[in-house]
């Protein structure tokens, strides 16, 4: 982790925020900031909002509702929320989990390797379909990444529903690995389980594959040590690459 994240997670988590730049429209002028008791009736909104987007698509299933009471707990209990705002308007938004004590309760499904209070965990991350593209995802698990190397935690942490392809391509694009895959116990949605640890540098060779669609019928198992960091495109079809 370089000294500009570092000091750029340091500058959201204090609430100042940092600019960005849109990827695939350069012309937005957005600000990534903590997000405050004052912002929770936008969170719901946008949550909604999005909800909505995807029921109507028949992807529902990828949201969990959340009310305002549980994103107010979120910040009092572990106070990282991170949002990207066009002025005055939010447009995305990710909680930052920071499990206090190694027994707490992580709130993944599936089972990291690591203790609660080494982690980060990235979860309810969302946003508006009109900014989609522009890697804000990815701008929020880096905050996460300084996050974790402030806190002196060694990872960060995430599960995505195999089904929700661009969430975990937003994942392995931050240099997260896919490391396990199982169905998750509360609904028996397959998910995948998604880690970067600090330390990790991006993997430089591809030597296996798995074709993403259903891999949980097939291989129900944590996948190595350093999991599936990549995905590949050949004749339409969608892979995952690993390190040799």
């Amino acid at each position: 982790m370089n000294q500009h994240v570092n000091g750029a997670t340091e500058q959201v988590v204090l609430g100042d925020g940092v600019d960005l730049r849109g990827i695939k429209q350069p012309e937005l002028n957005l600000k990534l900031r903590r997000l405050r008791d004052r912002d929770l009736p936008a969170i719901c909104a946008l949550q909604n909002k999005v909800n909505a987007e995807l029921v109507a698509d028949g992807h529902g299933a990828y949201v969990v509702v959340r009310r305002e009471e549980s994103f107010a707990a979120h910040l009092e209990a572990l106070g990282v929320m991170l949002g990207v705002f066009d002025g005055e308007r939010l447009v995305a938004q990710s909680l930052m989990g920071l499990p206090p004590r190694a027994d707490s309760d992580h709130g993944c499904d599936l089972q990291p390797e690591e203790p609660a209070d080494k982690l980060v965990v990235m979860k309810g991350v969302l946003v508006d379909a009109a900014y989609r593209g522009n890697h804000l995802m990815q701008r929020m698990g880096e905050v996460g990444l300084g996050l974790a190397r402030l806190r002196g935690r060694h990872q960060l942490v995430a599960e995505a529903a195999v089904g929700n392809i661009a969430s975990w391509c937003s994942m392995l694009a931050l240099g997260m690995r896919i490391v396990a895959c199982d169905e998750a116990p509360s609904d028996h949605e397959p998910l995948y389980l998604v880690r970067r640890k600090v330390a990790d540098r991006p993997a430089q060779t591809v030597q296996r594959y798995l074709n993403p669609t259903q891999p949980w019928r097939v291989q129900r198992k944590t996948f190595g040590t350093d999991g599936y960091h990549g995905v590949w495109y050949r004749g339409g079809q969608i892979g995952l690459a690993a390190a040799d």
